[in-house]
């Protein structure tokens, strides 16, 4: 049996050349970032409840009436008149 976890494997030419390319790919990335030439990004952090129909960043929540307005959105949305300019995504 042949398998990256087998004994074949990992004496194999392929397993060498994949050493080889992992360790090129590394190096390059910390010349990189050594330079200054990678930039951090963040992604926002997303919520997932059902007050809105969609996966949504938590700002979103200081939309809602109270912090204990946990209603579903369909529920809100039946009680409230403008909903739709209201659950447009931030």
């Amino acid at each position: 049996m042949y398998g990256t976890g087998t004994r074949s494997y990992h004496r194999s030419a392929e397993h060498r050349e994949n050493k080889r390319q992992q360790k090129l790919a590394t190096k390059r990335f910390l010349e990189k970032k050594a330079a200054g030439e990678l930039k951090a990004e963040t992604a926002p952090l997303l919520c997932r409840c059902h007050s809105f129909r969609f996966p949504h960043e938590i700002s979103a929540h200081r939309r809602l009436k109270s912090d204990y307005d946990w209603r579903a959105f369909e529920q809100r949305e039946a009680e409230q008149e403008n909903w739709e300019e209201w659950a447009k995504p931030l």
